[in-house]
This record gives C-alpha cells, structure tokens and sequence, in this order.
C-alpha cells in the first residue's frame, strides 16, 4: 500500500485558438513600441498582449489584481558560453522569469520592457544559475513565497515562432494545411507558432473556464485576433 501513488487532481481548464495576421502583428508592434524597446519582436508584442489580458481576465474574475510570473522557454544553445551548435542533441532549453506588479493597469509598453530585461538577466547570470541550481525554473526571491502559497498568477509561454515545422511536415505528399499543438490539460500555458503561410502567428492559450470566459472576450485582445478561425481559410464568399 506504501507505494500507491497520490490521486493526481487535474482542474478544468478550457483551450482557443487565436490567429494574428502580420499587419495586426505590425500595427501591434507600433502600439508597444517604446523609447525603452524601440523594436519590440513580433513575439515579444504578442506575448505582452496576451500576458496583459490574461492578467485582466484573472482580475475580473477574482475580483482583485495579483502579482504576475511568466516563465519564458529560451534555448540555450545561443546563449552558452561558448554557444552551443544547433544541431547539438537533447532539448537544451531553460525559462527565463518575467515580473509583474500587482498594480490594476499594467501598459503593454511595461510588460514588454519587463521581459527585455528579464532576457538581459538570464543573457547575464541565467545559465550560471541553470549549472549550480540545476533547475530549468528559478523562481526570483523576492516572489517565492507567494508562489508557493499561490497568490500569484503564474503564466507559462513558449514559441516556436520561425521554426520550419510546416516544411519538415512535409512527408512526401506536400505541406500539411495546418498543424497545431497536443490538447494540454495544464492551466496558464501559452504556445505560439507560425501560421502556415508562414506571416501570421497562431497562439493556443489554454486558461481556467472562468479566466477564459472573460479572457476571448477582451475587446483589447480582439482588437488584434481572430478567434479559432478556419483551418482551410475559407471566406464567406467561398463556393466550397
């Protein structure tokens, strides 16, 4: 009986997909732009967008604002000293740790400029901490007691924007029409990849019912997105 294992308790979580074109992602970019980040990635800009309204959804829904963590997956490979090869085995990767404060409006211009600097302290003393902690995670001091406690909102992101995922999908019959992630059963996780045309963006978050509820509601948010469009990119106007 020793060995039973713990019941694993798994909460409802709700997944959709929104689809960004690249003169949305453009004209995002213009918005987020600041005298700090100048050149915001396409990235970058949709990361803070979604992390922003991710955070408002969790505040309507609570009915106060938390502090917030994003944790970013970054390949180490190019930031190794001496870098990595590309073609290097094994899934070297690491996440570098976004903050947030708990303040009720938090600009999109603050969240990018948050992650910017989070990229220079990991670029700086990040992998020195991935060697002696040996953890892919390190939660920053000044939040790990409300992360263990859960009085934070944890978000996790992960991209593989630029990635030749549709071309290495290609067995012989031709490019697939759309390829998108596995059906996740975890909370606060946000995926990006490339559409299949390879210019616009499609990102999978997949959130509590309730955050999600007031999440693909966010007129700010769909002021940029599509929601769950179709695969095939028919219009109205298709004779299909």
């Amino acid at each position: 009986e020793s060995f039973v294992p713990l019941p694993l308790h798994i909460s409802p979580v709700q997944a959709n997909r929104f689809v960004f074109d690249t003169k949305k992602i453009d004209r995002l970019r213009a918005e987020v732009s600041s005298a700090s980040v100048p050149r915001p990635s396409r990235v970058e800009a949709l990361t803070a967008l979604i992390w922003k309204c991710a955070r408002a959804a969790s505040r309507s829904n609570l009915g106060y604002s938390r502090p917030s963590l994003s944790a970013h997956a970054i390949n180490v490979r190019a930031v190794a000293d001496p870098p990595l090869p590309d073609n290097s085995v094994g899934n070297s990767v690491a996440y570098l740790m976004a903050q947030a404060s708990e303040k009720e409006i938090e600009t999109l211009q603050d969240l990018v400029c948050s992650l910017r600097k989070a990229k220079a302290e990991f670029r700086r003393n990040g992998l020195k901490t991935l060697l002696e902690n040996k953890s892919i995670f390190d939660i920053p001091e000044s939040i790990k007691d409300k992360f263990e406690k859960d009085e934070i909102d944890f978000y996790t992101f992960s991209s593989i924007v630029n990635f030749p995922y549709y071309e290495a999908a290609d067995f012989g019959w031709g490019k697939p029409v759309h390829l998108t992630f596995p059906n996740y059963s975890v909370s606060n996780l946000i995926m990006l990849m490339d559409t299949n045309d390879g210019k616009g963006i499609e990102v999978l978050v997949t959130l509590s019912p309730e955050d999600m509820a007031f999440f693909e509601r966010d007129q700010e948010l769909l002021a940029f997105a599509t929601t769950n469009p179709s695969v095939l990119g028919y219009t109205n106007t298709s004779k299909l």
